[in-house]
């Protein structure tokens, strides 16, 4: 996942070395979010995770969030793929948890396997 463009540095710091909030993190400032949109619109999947992450954790805004999580995985996003199938196998939906999953996987996803596995050891259990 070291490659991943997705994946986030859970050690991210100020550059003058002063340890920041995920709000301050994942802010935008007027000129970037005009920007974000029209990429995220157009189809960039990054773009469209970086809007995910600006609501989720700086607007706190959760409906937002996840208007363009489904975004970025509907454009290829693997982080987000596996984000909805967590979500799906939080809920105990483990046909939609499944297919999410098995997307990620398809698109990179390194850690999908392990959801794979616990998913359909799920489905089997129930049968």
């Amino acid at each position: 996942m070291a490659n991943d463009p997705f994946s986030l540095d859970i050690f991210d710091v100020h550059p003058h070395g002063k340890p920041e909030s995920s709000g301050s993190i994942f802010s935008l400032s007027d000129k970037e979010f005009p920007e974000l949109i029209r990429n995220a619109e157009a189809g960039d999947a990054k773009a469209s995770f970086r809007l995910y992450q600006y609501y989720k954790f700086s607007a706190l805004n959760w409906v937002e969030s996840k208007v363009w999580l489904l975004k970025a995985a509907e454009q290829g996003c693997s982080v987000s793929q596996y984000h909805i199938a967590i979500e799906f196998f939080q809920k105990k939906d483990y046909v939609k948890a499944l297919i999410w999953a098995k997307m990620a996987k398809a698109c990179g996803s390194e850690i999908s396997d392990s959801l794979i596995y616990e998913i359909t050891e799920n489905i089997n259990s129930s049968l």
